[in-house]
């Protein structure tokens, strides 16, 4: 689904974001990337995703190279943000159908999306809410509602629970999961959180310092469904704590 060899990014300021950066994912992974702030992580999924092209390497999504992949293989992903970036004067139903109207789909299949992807996330009684009546958990599942009402076979998440207290950025880890296990698109998932990545995802990339590289790679050791109970296993403990190692060396 995704082959980066030897990427480099410079930016106009001189700043030189991504050095010989190499990672592929296939088609219905799910692969996590941790690394320190300011390592590129963000960077490398604008890539991805089309919006920023590489100074140095190629890139291939889905069988294109990265100039043609924005708008070719733009029906096919979606893109999941921190912020849930709604728009406060549309209710929930409409935040989640404005990619879908962008896009010209027509009315009738959009309801039928919108209304498949608000039960997906459990928020089918509050489709006519705005979203400051929603929480901060709430507001993001409408963020990944809205994605999913795409039907990605791509889907990018740039630390979408980092600013969630613990209790809800474990659930919608679980809930994620679920989803993934229903569908299995191909997930990109950028995170800071080892037992984030650890929990979710087969394979765990590790990223270095500016300019960001791959310096580590993982195989998640733990089978699907995977329980809540997990990680609090010792041997999930202790597997996050070797990646903690690597990314702290």
């Amino acid at each position: 689904m995704i082959r980066g060899r030897d990427i480099g990014v410079r930016f106009n300021d001189g700043v030189e974001a991504l050095s010989r950066l190499n990672f592929q994912v296939t088609e219905r992974e799910f692969v996590a990337i941790v690394g320190p702030s300011g390592c590129g992580k963000s960077t490398l999924l604008r890539l991805v995703a089309g919006l920023e092209q590489p100074t140095t390497g190629t890139l291939d999504v889905d069988g294109m190279a990265a100039g043609e992949s924005a708008a070719a293989s733009a029906p096919k992903l979606a893109y999941v943000l921190q912020d849930p970036t709604l728009l406060p004067w549309r209710r929930t139903d409409r935040n989640v159908s404005l990619p879908l109207e962008l896009r010209g789909v027509a009315g009738g299949e959009i309801q039928q999306r919108v209304s498949t992807s608000l039960e997906l996330v459990g928020l089918t009684d509050f489709a006519r809410s705005f979203p400051h009546q929603l929480s901060g958990g709430m507001r993001m599942r409408v963020s990944i509602a809205r994605a999913l009402a795409l039907e990605p076979h791509l889907l990018l998440m740039d630390e979408p629970f980092g600013a969630l207290d613990e209790i809800s950025r474990i659930r919608l880890n679980e809930e994620l999961l679920g989803l993934w296990e229903r569908d299995r698109w191909t997930c990109l998932f950028v995170t800071h959180s080892v037992h984030e990545a650890a929990f979710l995802s087969q394979r765990v990339l590790v990223m270095s310092t500016r300019p960001g590289r791959i310096l580590a790679e993982f195989e998640v050791p733990f089978g699907f469904p995977r329980s809540p109970g997990l990680r609090t296993e010792p041997r999930f403990i202790e597997f996050a704590a070797t990646i903690s190692s690597r990314l702290e060396g």
